[in-house]
């Protein structure tokens, strides 16, 4: 017993808790505390470089050719992407002002709707889902590095394969996946103030090198191919039906950032400024919908040049001559496109609490999605030994036991369900700013956000209502997620087909109108605040928090605040 003590002695981290009572340590460490006055440095600069280093990625350049992959032109592909993405943008800016209003993460804000315990299936969907996109990507990532090192050395690609076919990766993807992984690696573990000038270089190269390659494009294509300025392809169109096409396309863009939808807090708490988070409904869609365009034309161009559909970059990179002209020009688009992954992988960290560099130069810089998403969700499941650093590292060496060819090529029913989980996490981010902004008012004290005890500890610590809500909303588009995932499982019909076609606003409309309704009849009032409470620094600086007596007296006036309503 006195080694266990001993070790978690040793494990555990440094507390710096919202609300010091019994039990915070189960829900609070410095990683997951209300960000204070002086590291809020997050102004409109910073948002539009984050999606910058987020949007210009290899998967958004693969999103522009699975549309044309369902008949689609450019004519309709590209409006498509934009109106998508702006009704993505819409919700994420209005989660991100809650964010940048608490200054709190999303692991933490989720406990007000979903409660202290019940947050937690909320979480973990989050963090699972962020882990194997970061796995995929990396993989992806792989592959491009393969093609690098064979535009320096051609023979690499020439390697004979010593892995058995169906494990779905060759000797010379997987030198170049291992290569990868061992540069994304200690990058992720790095403080972001130390390598700010890899998102720096990324915001202004990746735009660059994208447009350059869709001027390419346009060149060689004169401006038509049958993918720019022709017909709807019907044939390819699920069930020949160019309307289903086009619906099925917006709900897959609208819901590809459903995962930002959720967690765009964990950025901008670090805002100082909350009407720039507003912003976000129109950058969004212009970020997001310019590397789309750009893997649009590219595929077209790849289709006219060489009679190869070029889904994906590595193919396209792939297709370039092996004089020297081409593999120079193989070597710097690759380059450039792991660098694109790169900023979207790696995470940044918090600097220590003894580094003597300012935070301003820390925050000034975007953060990355993946990893740090991961490392967020998984901090506040283990606050006590877990902070966003060790869960950097954790994530790393998950990517690699994952085994992600496997899930990209040995598993086409367990990769159509990764690609339809905005149905699961469409919902979440609809509760979260319905329960905040329309039952609460934005009345929230963040405090009670940390008490195991406090308001949001509910029924067992689980928001009845919040889970009501989620199933109801989820269920209509259950018989299309189980039909993605085995086709075989239920017999399709037309209803099932169009509802789950529409799949993310079904759920986003349904978890709105659901637990607003919910909420109106059976209100949740005890946990009702009768004002907003979210500059908590200075509070907690008069506070006498040595004393346990005004430790209880300082819980007891934060509970007279609750008021029934």
């Amino acid at each position: 017993m006195e080694f266990l003590r001993k070790v978690d002695r040793i494990c555990k981290v440094e507390q710096e808790a919202g609300w010091k009572g019994p039990g915070h340590e189960r829900f609070s460490n410095k990683d997951l505390d209300p960000v204070p006055r002086e590291k809020r440095t997050w102004g409109l600069l910073s948002t539009v470089s984050y999606w910058c280093s987020d949007q210009f990625s290899p998967s958004s350049w693969s999103l522009g050719a699975s549309l044309i992959a369902m008949g689609l032109t450019a004519r309709e592909a590209i409006p498509i992407t934009f109106f998508g993405f702006f009704l993505c943008g819409i919700i994420i800016a209005i989660n991100a002002q809650i964010g940048a209003s608490t200054h709190c993460s999303f692991p933490v804000l989720i406990r007000a709707s979903m409660g202290m315990w019940g947050s937690y299936p909320a979480i973990l969907v989050r963090c699972i889902l962020s882990l194997l996109w970061l796995a995929i990507q990396t993989y992806l990532a792989g592959s491009m590095t393969a093609q690098l090192i064979g535009a320096i050395w051609p023979s690499y690609l020439r390697l004979p394969n010593h892995f058995p076919e169906d494990l779905g990766i060759t000797s010379a993807q997987f030198g170049g996946f291992m290569l990868y992984w061992a540069v994304q690696s200690p990058l992720a573990m790095i403080p972001v103030h130390k390598i700010r000038i890899l998102f720096n270089i990324k915001a202004i190269i990746c735009p660059i090198g994208y447009s350059a390659i869709c001027f390419w494009a346009l060149a060689i294509t004169k401006g038509h191919a049958p993918s720019l300025d022709g017909p709807i392809n019907t044939s390819l169109a699920p069930k020949g039906d160019k309307g289903l096409a086009i619906v099925l396309a917006l709900n897959s863009i609208a819901g590809l950032y459903s995962t930002l939808q959720v967690n765009i807090p964990d950025f901008t708490r670090f805002s100082s400024a909350k009407q720039s988070m507003f912003w976000q409904a129109l950058v969004v869609p212009v970020t997001g919908t310019w590397p789309v365009a750009c893997g649009i034309i590219s595929t077209a161009a790849a289709s006219k040049l060489y009679g190869v559909e070029a889904w994906d970059a590595a193919t396209l990179v792939g297709l370039w001559g092996q004089d020297s002209v081409g593999r120079a020009a193989r070597f710097f688009v690759a380059a450039m496109f792991l660098l694109s992954a790169l900023g979207v992988n790696i995470s940044g960290q918090s600097p220590d609490p003894a580094d003597s560099v300012p935070f301003e130069e820390v925050a000034d810089v975007p953060f990355a999605a993946n990893s740090i998403s991961f490392a967020t969700d998984m901090t506040a499941v283990l606050p006590r030994y877990l902070t966003i650093f060790r869960a950097t590292i954790l994530s790393s060496i998950l990517c690699l036991a994952i085994n992600p060819w496997k899930v990209v090529n040995g598993s086409e029913s367990f990769y159509n369900f990764l690609q339809s989980y905005s149905v699961l996490l469409g919902p979440i981010a609809c509760i979260l700013f319905t329960d905040f902004y329309l039952v609460r008012k934005g009345r929230v004290d963040v405090r009670e956000l940390y008490n195991p005890d406090g308001p949001f500890a509910y029924t067992y610590g689980v928001n009845w209502r919040a889970y009501a809500a989620w199933i109801g909303s989820v269920a209509p588009n259950l018989p299309g997620l189980i039909r993605a995932i085995n086709p075989d499982a239920m017999e399709e019909n037309a209803a099932t087909l169009y509802i789950y076609a529409f799949g993310w606003a079904v759920g986003c409309v349904l978890a709105v109108v659901l637990y607003y309704v919910i909420c109106l009849v059976f209100p949740p009032h005890a946990s009702f605040n009768q004002e907003k409470v979210y500059e908590i620094d200075e509070i907690e600086e008069t506070g006498a928090a040595s004393s346990s007596d005004a430790d209880l007296e300082k819980k007891d006036s934060t509970s007279a605040q609750i008021v029934a309503v």
